[in-house]
Order: structure tokens, then sequence, then C-alpha cells
């Protein structure tokens, strides 16, 4: 990073922390005018109750179960979503059939969506499943016009080198898809926790965060219900990152892995013609 971007950075990630410590003085000042945690419990009464929670290893094991759950459900649709953009690029009968469909997933509200799950599936992976489902059409049409929009005279020039189909998807399909993929996932992957917690806190299964919540709101744990409320926060943003960043680091790569391929490709046709 150049010293001029250093610079840059440094002033909007103060300028950020004094916006979230402004919000969260306001928020303890809040508390303290209502003066009864039943009703609106401050941060120092929900980091307390996250000091409490936080050794005990139910906690981590609640953390756990909602997060794989979150986390599979969101890898299978983008996985799926991108698999049938592909299709639906080479296929108009396949854009033709999955568009109707995949509209009314979008437009469906998740609480009516994990109530027919439930009646079908059960409570255990609702909030995988629930995921899956909403963030299916959140990948498959920003892909699916990343593909469409995909620089026709480039393609010819790729046909026209002789460039496989691995080098083509590496040079020009990955760079091509990729700005689309990460605007969109700055979108997909908070809704993706937003929908799995929400799950849970219909299905109410064993050993979730979403089943906590829920006792906390039935046994009026104010300071409870928001120290879930900041775990789920900070675990979503952590996994947003993480997902953006792997991402990012796909375009340099793919243009690399597709040099990479290129260059053995050459060296072996060298090699036979001598």
């Amino acid at each position: 990073m150049s010293r001029t971007t250093t610079q840059n950075t440094l002033p909007r990630r103060l300028s950020g922390m004094l916006a979230v410590l402004f919000w969260i003085v306001v928020w303890q000042l809040a508390s303290m005018a209502v003066a009864s945690e039943f009703i609106l419990a401050g941060p120092l009464d929900a980091l307390r109750a996250l000091a409490r929670l936080a050794p005990t290893a139910a906690f981590w094991g609640q953390i756990a179960f909602s997060f794989f759950r979150i986390a599979a459900g969101t890898a299978v649709a983008y996985a799926l979503a991108i698999a049938l953009a592909a299709a639906a690029r080479r296929w108009a009968l396949v854009r033709t059939l999955a568009a109707p469909a995949l509209s009314a997933i979008k437009s469906t509200p998740v609480a009516c969506v994990v109530v027919v799950l439930l009646i079908w599936f059960g409570s255990r992976n609702v909030s995988a499943i629930a995921v899956f489902l909403m963030a299916l059409p959140g990948i498959y049409f920003p892909v699916l016009k990343g593909l469409d929009e995909l620089d026709p005279q480039m393609e010819e020039l790729f046909c026209l080198y002789r460039a496989d189909a691995r080098t083509r998807l590496l040079a020009h399909v990955v760079p091509g898809v990729m700005p689309y993929l990460v605007a969109a996932s700055a979108t997909v992957l908070p809704m993706s926790w937003k929908a799995g917690v929400a799950a849970e806190l219909i299905g109410v299964p064993d050993g979730s965060i979403g089943e906590r919540i829920y006792q906390a709101k039935l046994l009026l744990e104010t300071a409870d219900l928001f120290a879930w409320t900041i775990v789920v926060v900070l675990v979503a943003w952590v996994f947003e990152r993480a997902v953006l960043s792997a991402l990012n680091a796909c375009w340099p790569a793919a243009g690399r892995w597709a040099a990479l391929h290129q260059d053995r490709r050459t060296l072996l046709y060298t090699s036979r013609c001598v």
C-alpha cells in the first residue's frame, strides 16, 4: 500500500470509529435516561452479559451451530447460482425457465418461506435452507448480468489465439464477472445472516443463536438479547470481510493462473514441434 493511500485510509477509519463511539455513547445515555435494564439495556450491560456468556462452552457451540449452517447455505447458493447463470447464458431455455422461479423466490418474505420449510424439513436445518433460497437469486442475476456484459471482441481475440477453455475462463470470464459478484456479495452476505437468524427465531432449533435470542426475549433478559445481537453483528462482519477478501483475491490469482497455464501449453507445443 502506498503512503498516499495509507494517509487517506487512516482519517476514514478514525472518523468511522468516532461515529461508532458517538452512537455507543448515545445508546448508553438513552439507557441511563430510561433507567430500566428490562426496557433498554445499555452497552455496559450488554458487555457484562457477553463477558458472562463468552467463557461457557454452550456459547461457542451455539455460534458454531448457526455459523456452519448459514455458511453452508451461502456456499451452496453461490455454487448453484454461478452454475445456473453459466447455463442460462449458454441456453435460452434455462434462462427463460429460471427467471420467474428465482424472481418469485426473491420477492417472497423470509417468514413465509421459513414457515413452509418448517413443515417440510423441520427446524434443525431450516436456517441453511432459508439462507440458500435468499442468496440464490441475489447471486444468480448479477452473475448472469456480468456474463452478458462480457466483451465479444475479447472472446474473438482469445479464439484467434486458440486459447483453451481454461485460459478463457481465467483471463476473460473471471475478471469480467468478478466486479458484479463482489458488488452482489456485499449485499447478499450480510442478508444471509439476517435471513438465517430470522429463520432460527421462527423455527427455534435447539443449540442455535436464534434459540438463545428467543429465550432472552421470553425471559426479558434484555442485556443477553443485546449481547447476542452484538455477537451476530460481529460474526456476520467477519464472515463478510473474509468472503469479500477471498473474492477480491481471485481476480489477480486468476490472471496468474491463466498466464502460467498458457506458458505451459506454449512450452509443450514448442517441445512437440522440435
